[in-house]
C-alpha cells in the first residue's frame, strides 16, 4: 500500500490491500480491493427490516432528443394506435426523468470508496448488519448514476462503513474502473505539487 501526503497534510492510503478474512465484529469493508478518497453526490439510507432484497443496478440515463409534429396518418385504426403508443411512451421518458432528477440534487460527499465498500458521514441512527440503500453518481464521462446495496460493517458517530452486497461484475467493473481513475489523478496532482516546490 502506497501513502501519499498531499501538501496541506492529509494522508492518503492509495493501493491494493491485502486480502482480509471477514470475522464477526471485523470492520475490512475493502477487502482485496484497491480503496481512495473521494469526494461525489451520494446519499445513504437503512432500509427497514424485512424489506425487499434489491440487487445494485445502474439508474437508466435518459438521451432527450427533439421530434417534431408529425402529420395524422389516413388510417383512423393506425393512427389511434400510433397515439396510444406515443401515450405511453411518453408515461415512460416522465418515469425515467423523474428518476433521473433524484441523482441530479444528490448532496456532496466525502467517502472512502473501494469495489468492496464504502465509508460515508452519516448522521441517522444504524446499526451492524442492517440493510443499506445508497444512491451515487460517479463522475466518469459520462456520469453513472447507481442504485448500490450493502450491510452496515462498522458504525461510529458520524460515519458509517457500508460492505457492499454481491452485483453484477458490470458494476463493481464501474466502481474500480473509477477508483482507478481516482488514485491517477491523485498521483498526478501530487507530482505536479513535487515539481512545483522544487
Amino acid at each position: 500500500m502506497v501513502e501519499a501526503v498531499e501538501p496541506y497534510g492529509r494522508v492518503i492510503s492509495i493501493g491494493i490491500m491485502k486480502e482480509q478474512k471477514r470475522e464477526a465484529g471485523d470492520s475490512s469493508v475493502h477487502g482485496e480491493y484497491s480503496k481512495v478518497e473521494a469526494f461525489i453526490p451520494i446519499e445513504a439510507r437503512v432500509l427497514p427490516h424485512g424489506a425487499v432484497e434489491l440487487k445494485s443496478r445502474v439508474s437508466t440515463d435518459l438521451i432527450q432528443a427533439e421530434f417534431g409534429d408529425l402529420a395524422d396518418h389516413d388510417d383512423r385504426l393506425l393512427a389511434a394506435w400510433l397515439r396510444m403508443i406515443n401515450a405511453k411512451l411518453d408515461a415512460i421518458l416522465s418515469l425515467l426523468e423523474k428518476s433521473r432528477e433524484e441523482f441530479l440534487h444528490l448532496p456532496h460527499l466525502q467517502v472512502e470508496l473501494s469495489g468492496g465498500g464504502i465509508c460515508i458521514p452519516f448522521a441517522a441512527p444504524a446499526a451492524l448488519g442492517d440493510r443499506v440503500e445508497m444512491k451515487m453518481m460517479l463522475p466518469l464521462n459520462p456520469a453513472v448514476a447507481l442504485y448500490i446495496y450493502g450491510n452496515a460493517a462498522k458504525v461510529e458517530q458520524g460515519k458509517l462503513c457500508v460492505n457492499f452486497s454481491p452485483m453484477d461484475e458490470e458494476i463493481r467493473d464501474r466502481l474500480i474502473h473509477y477508483v482507478f481513475l481516482r488514485q491517477r489523478e491523485i498521483f498526478r496532482e501530487l507530482r505536479e505539487n513535487r515539481r512545483s516546490v522544487e
